[in-house]
């Protein structure tokens, strides 16, 4: 009975640790949105004429030096 209590504290502080990496896990992936910046979206982007200059640039800087498997 004594072993009881520190046995499911060790079992609770496990838990948590799952759920917190999980979270963890789940906001690394969108941290990084240059990852997700597909072609036709890239193009879509630059040929709309409602977006701006700025904006224009900063996806293609984004797309260009987005990373992949090699740069890693």
């Amino acid at each position: 009975m004594a072993l009881e209590q520190p046995d499911s504290t060790v079992l609770l502080s496990l838990l948590l640790l799952y759920v917190m990496s999980g979270i963890l896990l789940m906001q690394f992936q969108y941290m990084y949105s240059e990852r997700s910046i597909g072609y036709k979206f890239y193009l879509e982007v630059l040929m709309n004429a409602a977006a701006s200059t700025q904006h224009k640039e900063q996806l293609q800087y984004l797309f260009i030096n987005k990373p992949n498997s090699i740069t890693m």
